[in-house]
């Protein structure tokens, strides 16, 4: 396998959307202009250790394929309600191109043993540190045994190496230059469409209760982000989309967990 340069992350949408203006079943995205917050992260943190990449979402704007198939690897980050469509996308990418796919997101997480025969690798629970190692793996034929936190198939044998320790620090903000046709919207048109722009925040990880249906992605370990790289996040979104993120959503678990730390977050 040839180095790795050029690499496309892709987040599609459920199927059953259509995000066509002549659609007879109009989906509530479509008053939406809602980028997700996962693979601008991963996309970013790739490019800082010197990588060629770009984030493509379909709910911003139609996969440019010509432009994907450039690519050395190509990522998925799914849910269960799009996993169909991203197991459809790296079909078509086979098809056309020898190239590593993998997947990352919570449907990989919760059952790598459907993922594996889909994508050659999956990347379990948080990626930020693995998809650094398997980039560098791929890259030099190195030993995927000794990766933390992924799963693949080899020989027939679904393999799941340990899992990785959760992240204490990611302070990382997300480029959003790096959505292909994020910055094509002008504000003015938006406006007049009576459009949303919705920016996703993650200020903290985790919860400190067990419940069965979602520690296994957040993990029982709360951990807090920065609250500077927090304002930078926010600072940023808005610098780029000229002003114009109107609703904010917060990601965390439980963002009132930490009094302390929730006011000084809030707090101008």
């Amino acid at each position: 396998m040839k180095p790795i340069q050029k690499i496309a992350l892709i987040s599609p949408s459920p199927r059953f959307l259509d995000y066509s203006p002549n659609s007879r079943f109009p989906n509530f995205n479509g008053r939406f202009i809602m980028p997700d917050s996962v693979l601008p992260l991963v996309g970013t943190i790739v490019k800082n250790a010197g990588y060629d990449v770009e984030v493509f979402m379909e709910g911003i704007a139609p996969i440019p394929w010509e432009r994907v198939l450039e690519a050395d690897l190509v990522g998925f980050s799914a849910v269960t309600c799009n996993i169909n469509r991203a197991v459809e996308m790296a079909a078509k990418v086979k098809a056309i191109k020898d190239v590593p796919t993998i997947l990352g997101g919570p449907h990989g997480s919760m059952v790598p043993e459907h993922a594996v025969q889909h994508f050659d690798y999956v990347v379990r629970e948080e990626g930020e540190e693995t998809i650094i190692e398997l980039l560098d793996v791929l890259s030099n034929r190195g030993d995927l045994t000794r990766i933390k936190g992924i799963s693949y198939l080899k020989n027939g044998n679904v393999y799941h190496n340990p899992s990785r320790e959760l992240a204490n620090h990611f302070d990382v903000v997300p480029d959003s230059s790096l959505i292909y046709g994020y910055n094509r919207f002008n504000p003015l048109k938006v406006f007049l469409q009576a459009k949303a722009h919705v920016h996703f925040l993650e200020t903290s990880r985790g919860c400190p209760y067990p419940c069965s249906f979602c520690w296994r992605i957040g993990g029982k370990k709360m951990r807090h982000r920065s609250v500077e790289s927090v304002i930078r996040n926010i600072q940023q979104n808005t610098k780029f989309f000229k002003g114009l993120p109107n609703l904010m959503i917060i990601l965390d678990s439980y963002f009132g967990v930490n009094r302390e730390k929730t006011k000084e977050t809030a707090e101008p």
